[in-house]
C-alpha cells in the first residue's frame, strides 16, 4: 500500500515540474469554423448549435437528392415579407416530411408523403415548390392533406418537386408568425403521351385535330392553322404540309369449300389475304407543346380520301 501511495507521489511531481507539450494547431478552417461557431459539431452548442446542425445536414440531403441545378432552384427556407420574423421563434421548430413519392398516373403527377412525427398537428399545412427543364421553381399548391395530384400539361420532361410543412399562426399582439421546415425532395420523369389524330383538312387548307391525353376529356374537333394556337390548348401548329403517298393495305376475303362451306382453321373463320397498296393522304405537321417542345408528326388522313392503286 505503502508504495502505491509513493509511485502516485512520484507521478504528481512530475506532472507539476515536467513541461507540457504544445497542444497542435488546428487547421485554419477548422479554427475559423470554431471562432464562428460551426455548426458541424452539435456538441459545441446545445441550442442554436444543433439547429444549425440540422439545417446544414438537410441541405446536404437535398443537394445529393436533386443535383446542384435543382438545389440552386430551391433556396433555403425564410420567413416571407408578410410575416413577422421577431415573432417565427415562438412557433414550435418544424421537421421535414417523410418519404416523399412522386409517380406517374393518368391526368399528371400524383404526390404524396408522410408527416413528421415531432410536428404539431393543428394548423399544419404543406408548400408543394416543382422545377422542371430550364425552368425556375415555382410553387404550386399550399395543401393541407398529405397528396397532391399535378396536372402538368409538359410531357418528355424530368419534374423535380420539394415539400415542406408550413405552420401560420397569430401570436400576441395579432402579429402573423409563421415558419417552415426543410425540405424533402422527389423526381419523375413524365413520358410522351398525348396523341394526336386528324379528321380532315377542310377546303380552305386548314386542319381538324383530336387531342387525347391519358386521365383527360378528349379535346377536339380543334381547327389548327400554321402559325396560331391550336384552340385553347397552349399547342401551336408550326408548319404543316399535306401530300400524296402510297401505303400497304391487306384485303381479307372469306374462304369456302367446295360444298360452299365456311373454311374454319383452329376455331376460326379462315380468309384469304390479298396485299396491295392505296393512296392516301399524309399530313406532315410540327407542333410545339405548352412548354415550348417541338413535335414532327406524320398523320393520316381518314380513308375516305384514298385512292386504290394497283396490286
Amino acid at each position: 500500500m505503502a508504495l502505491a501511495v509513493a509511485a502516485a507521489a512520484t507521478a504528481l511531481g512530475l506532472e507539476l515540474f515536467l513541461p507540457v507539450p504544445p497542444r497542435p494547431e488546428a487547421p485554419a478552417a477548422v479554427a475559423a469554423a470554431d471562432e464562428a461557431g460551426s455548426p458541424l459539431d452539435p456538441s459545441a452548442a446545445p441550442g442554436a448549435g444543433r439547429s444549425e446542425f440540422r439545417a446544414a445536414r438537410e441541405a446536404a440531403f437535398q443537394r445529393l437528392a436533386l443535383g446542384d441545378a435543382a438545389s440552386a432552384a430551391f433556396p433555403a427556407a425564410a420567413p416571407p415579407a408578410e410575416a413577422d420574423a421577431d415573432s417565427t421563434s415562438l412557433l414550435p421548430e418544424l421537421r421535414a416530411p417523410r418519404t416523399l413519392r412522386a409517380g406517374i398516373q393518368e391526368g399528371g403527377i400524383r404526390l404524396s408523403w408522410q408527416p413528421s412525427t415531432d410536428n404539431p398537428v393543428e394548423g399544419l399545412r404543406y408548400s408543394i415548390t416543382r422545377w422542371a427543364g430550364a425552368g425556375e421553381a415555382e410553387e404550386v399548391a399550399v395543401v393541407d392533406g398529405l397528396e397532391h395530384l399535378d396536372r402538368v400539361e409538359c410531357e418528355g420532361l424530368t419534374y423535380y418537386y420539394r415539400v415542406r410543412a408550413l405552420l401560420e399562426r397569430e401570436v400576441r399582439g395579432g402579429r402573423l408568425a409563421r415558419r417552415e421546415s426543410p425540405s424533402v425532395a422527389a423526381s419523375a420523369e413524365l413520358p410522351r403521351r398525348a396523341v394526336w389524330t386528324l379528321a380532315r383538312q377542310r377546303p380552305d387548307g386548314s386542319l381538324d385535330l383530336f387531342l387525347e391525353r391519358p386521365g383527360r376529356p378528349t379535346l377536339g374537333p380543334l381547327r389548327a392553322v400554321a402559325g396560331l394556337e391550336i384552340g385553347s390548348t397552349g399547342w401551336y401548329l408550326e408548319a404543316a404540309t399535306v401530300g400524296p403517298t402510297s401505303v400497304r393495305a391487306e384485303t381479307r376475303i372469306p374462304r369456302f369449300d367446295a360444298l360452299g362451306r365456311r373454311v374454319i382453321i383452329d376455331g376460326r373463320p379462315a380468309d384469304r389475304i390479298r396485299v396491295g397498296t392505296v393512296k392516301r393522304l399524309l399530313a406532315t405537321l410540327r407542333l410545339s407543346d405548352p412548354c415550348g417542345t417541338s413535335w414532327n408528326l406524320e398523320l393520316l388522313l381518314p380513308e375516305g380520301s384514298e385512292t386504290t392503286a394497283g396490286d
